[in-house]
């Protein structure tokens, strides 16, 4: 068993911190801590304590109360410092990441929260990992439930309800076969849907608003704007695109060069 114990400074090179302002952060944080705890199925024991305090900015330890495995200890200062440095890990439910960032959310602008967490390089060196207000707002709306664009959709329409209120068809779209619902409201909008309905299994590109979910990566639905078909890729197409670019892959074999792209490459 091993101590868990995470170094924090506040407010660095002011003189301390308003009482207000660290209930609001102290709160916020110990609710992150839990939740990640809960993430790497760490016991949650008898929670957490502030120790080691020092004068000047606030200087402490946040400190698990009770000793857990010290693989455990290891998980949990890794996937800190991922969501901490906005790097996906599988392991952390987005819900933490959004308490994370809600920790930033009592601080001023320019006011730097600072956390001791294991090096990318070497787990055995740490390094200071900050959150600013700014960091706060983009970790936030990074994983926010739904989020609004203006773009398309290419597919096939699968299914269509007119008598439906909003009016809508569902578009299965090519990538991923996901069936996507696309409302729509004006005449024109009609016409355009039966003009390409007349076309058995036609591609078309739907463009409009779409609200997609974050947490899940679904499109929840489009509101459509324009309907129009997709411009047929014949053979003599592809034979013209083949060999195009014959530099592309720079002297990499073909799966060299997807493996740079993926960052992938060793």
């Amino acid at each position: 068993m091993a101590e868990l114990r995470i170094p924090i400074i506040l407010n660095k090179g002011q003189r301390g911190v308003p009482l207000s302002k660290l209930a609001r952060i102290s709160y916020e944080l110990q609710q992150f801590l839990g939740l990640l705890g809960e993430d790497l199925h760490i016991d949650p024991g008898a929670g957490w304590i502030g120790t080691d305090f020092t004068n000047g900015s606030l200087n402490f330890v946040a400190e698990k109360v009770n000793p857990v495995e010290e693989p455990k200890v290891k998980a949990f200062k890794q996937a800190f410092r991922n969501v901490a440095q906005r790097r996906p890990d599988a392991r952390v439910r987005p819900s933490t990441i959004r308490q994370f960032a809600k920790i930033g959310e009592p601080m001023d602008l320019g006011e730097v929260a600072e956390f001791s967490l294991p090096s990318i390089d070497n787990d055995e060196r740490d390094e200071w990992c900050e959150l600013t207000k700014q960091t706060a707002l983009a970790i936030a709306f990074e994983v926010q439930d739904i989020v609004r664009s203006h773009g398309g959709v290419q597919g096939i329409i699968h299914s269509v309800f007119l008598g439906a209120s909003p009016a809508h068809f569902q578009l299965r779209e090519l990538s991923t076969g996901e069936l996507v619902k696309c409302v729509y409201s004006s005449r024109k909008q009609y016409d355009e849907l039966a003009a390409v309905l007349k076309e058995q299994n036609a591609v078309v590109h739907v463009y409009g608003v779409i609200r997609t979910d974050f947490v899940n990566r679904q499109i929840q639905e489009l509101r459509v704007e324009k309907i129009e078909l997709a411009e047929s890729f014949s053979k003599e197409d592809f034979e013209r695109f083949v060999g195009c670019a014959p530099n592309l892959l720079g002297g990499q074999d073909l799966q060299e060069f997807i493996d740079a792209v993926r960052e992938r490459a060793s």
